[in-house]
């Protein structure tokens, strides 16, 4: 593109998803973004145990839920990477909130 060096940083960054620059406007092109497949039932249950407490380890949500600690922990881990659930700390210490 045409004088795409002396456009600011941030407008270099996404020139791929510039369709046209004109005198007053700048045409863009945005990407799809699809969400994963809805929750499961049991990820569901594990949310809805989140959503009435602040912070909670993965051994009181197992109480809570019922499940077991190995079932919990993969599902926290689910639900943190489609972004319903966010981890506190790390390791043993580690807590999760909505």
């Amino acid at each position: 593109m045409k004088g795409l060096s002396k456009r600011p940083f941030f407008f270099r960054a996404f020139a791929s998803n510039v369709n046209g620059i004109f005198e007053n406007s700048i045409k863009v092109t945005l990407p799809v973004v699809q969400r994963k497949t809805p929750m499961s039932e049991d990820e569901r249950l594990v949310y809805r145990v989140l959503s009435g407490y602040k912070k909670l380890s993965s051994s009181e949500i197992a109480a809570a839920t019922g499940f077991g600690k190995t079932k919990v922990v993969s599902l926290l881990k689910s639900l943190t990477e489609q972004g319903f659930v966010m981890p506190v700390g790390s390791g043993r210490g580690t807590k999760y909130m909505t």
